[in-house]
């Protein structure tokens, strides 16, 4: 019996991947008097970004690699950001003030080198800051509004598609615009010896807000890639609560309760929508001797709704450990991530062409132990600790 021969899959994959950032930085500052400060300044950013993707397949007739044309691709990404900006400051008693301005000029350059064009984005805008405070006998009340800009990053500008499996493929935008902020937030401060506890409401207008969405490419494939919506809105209360007492023990409590709604405009004919929303951070640091220290941490964060549909509701729970040695110039340092398995990212799509419910989930709770050598001599001055780092990444 003569059985058929076997069908080759192997393939090779090279990514040539450069990147060039260069800061120029220049300052100045003016204590005019006790109670007035000047600040200018000039802040020059540029990043160019080149990615190479080269795709081979074998070919069993030829007995060699091959180029794929279709999968191989260069993108070519260059940012340029021009900033001034200026504050000023005053104090008058128990009242202060800062305000603040930046000038920004910026403009990308989005090159789809395959394709043989490209995509440029220039645009000025101007981003104001306003901080109020007044202080009382046990505390002091604040007032502070921004407008902030996010751009997105080189990746999720890449439309080429990077291939998750032959059904699902991840692809950025280059069309995608940079999303901007409006914030106002007004809240209390608290400080005494061991506790702290900042309260405070607020309210968050992003237009252009990067969202994440799925479209069919034909009847069996999806694509995975971002959008501008046309608003997203939040209002709500958060609340910082820190506790440290003088001697072994220490802790942070952050919870942040909001009212979130969303307009995606035309985008998939999506329609408007709001929902209640809530996430809760909590670590604390044991220090047990001079030289051995626990920390724990924990996220909880609630169902938080998509343009196409739901994220539901995620918690983690982390431990680790830090132990110096040798007069403290060896630190071994131990983590477990996910110490009870609940991480994972589950998300619901409901639209007009697809209801489909997604589980993200590690195979393994994650544990890394890191050693570090401290060389020389005393220097006078206390190194700043370390914080203990976890990983939470799907």
């Amino acid at each position: 019996y003569n059985y058929p021969p076997k069908r080759s899959m192997y393939d090779n994959n090279w990514v040539y991947q450069t990147d060039r950032d260069q800061q120029i930085t220049v300052d100045y500052s003016n204590p005019i008097s006790e109670k007035v400060k000047v600040e200018l300044g000039y802040a020059g950013s540029f990043i160019q970004q080149d990615i190479d993707f080269y795709v081979e397949d074998f070919d069993t007739f030829l007995n060699r690699f091959v180029k794929n044309d279709l999968r191989s691709n260069r993108f070519l990404y260059k940012e340029g950001i021009h900033t001034f900006y200026g504050t000023y400051q005053r104090s008058y008693d128990a009242f202060s003030f800062s305000l603040g301005l930046r000038a920004e000029a910026a403009y990308t350059l989005v090159s789809l080198f395959t394709k043989d064009s490209a995509i440029r984005n220039q645009y000025f805008q101007l981003y104001p800051t306003l901080h109020l405070a007044y202080g009382l006998s046990k505390g002091e009340l604040q007032l502070n509004y921004s407008r902030r800009v996010n751009r997105p990053e080189g990746d999720e500008m890449n439309p080429f598609p990077e291939y998750v499996d032959p059904l699902n493929l991840r692809a950025g935008n280059p069309k995608l615009l940079p999303e901007f902020i409006h914030s106002l937030e007004f809240g209390y401060q608290v400080k005494g010896k061991t506790v702290s506890f900042v309260p405070s409401i607020y309210y968050r207008y992003k237009y252009n807000a990067f969202t994440t969405v799925v479209k069919p490419l034909n009847d069996s494939v999806l694509l995975t890639t971002r959008e501008n919506l046309l608003n997203d809105q939040s209002a709500g209360l958060e609340i910082i609560l820190s506790i440290k007492p003088p001697k072994f023990f220490s802790a942070n409590l952050s919870t942040n309760i909001f009212y979130n709604t969303i307009d995606p405009g035309d985008m998939e004919k999506a329609s408007k929508k709001s929902i209640f929303s809530a996430s809760i951070n909590f670590n604390t640091t044991i220090t047990i001797s001079p030289v051995t220290m626990l920390q724990l941490s924990s996220n909880y964060r609630s169902a938080r709704q998509t343009a196409q549909g739901q994220s539901y509701p995620s918690f983690v729970f982390n431990m680790g450990a830090r132990q110096e040695l040798f007069k403290k110039k060896l630190t071994v340092t131990a983590t477990l991530s996910d110490v009870f398995s609940t991480l994972q990212q589950k998300t619901k799509l409901n639209t007009g062409y697809l209801q489909q419910i997604s589980v993200n989930k590690r195979d393994a709770r994650i544990f890394y132990i890191g050693l570090s050598y401290r060389f020389g001599g005393k220097t006078g001055k206390k190194p700043e600790e370390e914080k203990i780092q976890f990983d939470n990444n799907l």
